[in-house]
């Protein structure tokens, strides 16, 4: 075991800082008096073994139930354990919170000592995880459409409708599109496995760091401040990327319902009349050309 993975280790086995200590002698005479307090009752016991033992070996010859000796034990031993006081823990909870103050204050002042480190990474990873979960949303969904009947093609993978085209260049252009699609759809679980080792790889960079500017509780506060972050950046990205699964999923119904007696490889070329401007600049310039004329 290395020493930076000793010093990671320290964030669950390390102690809390000290206690105060008037709390220390308190706790102290508590714990003297409760084991005294023990000894005195494991003492009563042995006497009470003894006393029994005496006794059976004094009438060895008489007709001792077994039943009553046990009993007699048990009665002892009953009385006995109802007189061992049980300790007191009496906890402060306004020693915790200061002291939980304490080391939320200390986990912020190293937090702001590493800022830049720590905004660059995290902003590394919120990008990273939410390229992780569109690239792995994609997958799913293309992996599904690829499975579908008739099978859903993303639109721009589709190639443009010829009319009248040759069988054998119509069929090539076919497994153009799905070779298209398959590649893609690999692609998309390449990349997310990609992301989701880059994120984890920037969170083990963190848990490296934190233990070498500070240990214990400051320590795993700093560690929980850092969890609590990128938890909330990652409830954002998949709250974005429900968004874009419901456009998905209305894009596949809508492609199902147009393509359930036409050939889905193909997006069909609409008719473009070439005496009709197709945008607002393009009308805009074609008035100042005629206007120039006239």
């Amino acid at each position: 075991m290395g020493p930076k993975r000793a010093k990671l280790e320290e964030l669950s086995d390390s102690s809390d800082c000290s206690k105060s200590n008037s709390n220390e002698e308190v706790m102290e005479e508590d714990n003297r008096y409760f084991l005294k307090s023990i000894d005195d009752k494991l003492s009563l016991i042995l006497t009470a073994i003894n006393d029994l033992s005496a006794a059976i070996a004094k009438n060895n010859n008489t007709a001792i139930r077994k039943d009553d000796i046990v009993a007699d034990i048990k009665s002892a031993v009953h009385e006995i354990s109802q007189n061992i006081p049980k300790p007191e823990i009496s906890v402060n909870h306004e020693n915790n919170e200061e002291n939980n103050n304490i080391f939320e204050r200390e986990a912020l002042k190293i937090k702001m000592e590493i800022s830049n480190i720590w905004h660059n990474k995290m902003e590394i990873r919120k990008s990273t995880y939410w390229s992780m979960i569109k690239n792995k949303g994609h997958f799913e969904k293309y992996s599904k459409w690829l499975r579908s009947t008739p099978m859903v093609i993303p639109k721009h993978l589709q190639k443009k409708e010829i009319p009248n085209e040759n069988i054998d260049q119509k069929s090539v252009r076919e497994r153009a599109v799905l070779n298209d699609f398959n590649i893609q759809t690999e692609l998309q679980s390449l990349r997310a496995s990609s992301n989701c080792e880059k994120f984890k790889r920037i969170d083990e960079e963190i848990f490296k760091l934190i233990p070498s500017k500070c240990n214990g509780r400051t320590a795993r506060t700093l560690v929980e401040l850092w969890k609590t972050e990128t938890q909330r950046n990652e409830e954002i990205s998949h709250k974005r990327w429900g968004n874009n699964e419901k456009w998905l999923s209305k894009y596949e119904e809508e492609f199902i319902k147009e393509h359930e007696n036409k050939n889905p490889f193909f997006k069909k070329q609409d008719f473009v009349n070439k005496n009709q401007p197709s945008s607002y600049a393009d009308a805009v310039r074609k008035n100042t050309t005629n206007y120039q004329k006239i």
